[in-house]
């Protein structure tokens, strides 16, 4: 049995093996943690998932998986020289120094829906961090590669839905954010990108996120989960 499960009194989850959601096995607690820590750590994780090409996935193993996450000491310096690593029915990345946005980055194929934070150096540590992501979406209208007329309100539904702190919905005009999940949102007539006398290439995109506040760790520490899923389709002036 995983080490995990062992002892700890909790209920654990067996991530589906080639079911639907395409992740991989292993144990993995069914609720989110916040992590333990020495105290020193101030560790803020983003975990973005989006299609590995194109706008649209059909499943999680069409998605490619960011990870980069910051680490600073109480002073607010940069930590150097940590090992980090990210852990998932997909297995365990060890995250690189550098060359990135943020301190620690790393990516992984696919889409795992739940993933175990671990910081550590020296005597500095912050680990047993557990996050759920929101479950794969799909955006189910309109249609990928539907002609829609621009003058109009556009309606735009994903499922599933319901689950997510956040939802950012975007067009190449339009960026909103919401503030909870309610799988709908209508695109303002005008707002999609028209090309007089010839149908436009546009987009939409669903970003659906959550967030978990890690007391392992100090300050505004915090991991992310975000998963993208989009269409692509054509925008006129009238049909």
């Amino acid at each position: 049995m995983d080490r995990r499960c062992i002892g700890l009194g909790v209920i654990c989850v067996l991530a589906a093996c080639g079911g639907g959601d395409g992740t991989g096995g292993g144990l993995f607690p069914a609720t989110d943690r916040p992590g333990e820590g020495s105290g020193t750590l101030n560790v803020e994780a983003r975990i973005d998932a989006s299609p590995a090409r194109d706008e649209l996935a059909l499943d999680t193993g069409e998605l490619s998986t960011r990870v980069e996450i910051d680490v600073r000491d109480s002073s607010g310096a940069d930590v150097t020289g940590a090992t980090v690593v990210v852990d998932s029915p997909r297995g365990a990345v060890t995250l690189s120094e550098g060359g990135c946005e943020r301190r620690y980055c790393g990516s992984q194929a696919g889409y795992a829906g739940v993933y175990e934070i671990s910081v550590s150096r020296g005597a500095d540590f912050l680990d047993g961090v557990v996050i759920h992501g929101p479950s794969f979406h799909r955006v189910t209208a309109p249609e990928n590669g539907a002609t829609v007329d621009a003058s109009i309100p556009l309606t735009v539904s994903w499922s599933p839905a319901g689950e997510a702190d956040r939802v950012e919905v975007e067009t190449r005009e339009l960026d909103r954010e919401l503030d909870d999940d309610p799988g709908v949102f209508e695109v303002p007539a005008g707002t999609l990108r028209v090309r007089a006398g010839e149908p436009e290439d546009e987009r939409v995109r669903v970003r659906r996120e959550r967030r978990l506040a890690l007391s392992g760790g100090i300050g505004s520490s915090t991991a992310v989960v975000e998963v993208r899923n989009g269409i692509e389709l054509f925008a006129v002036e009238g049909l």
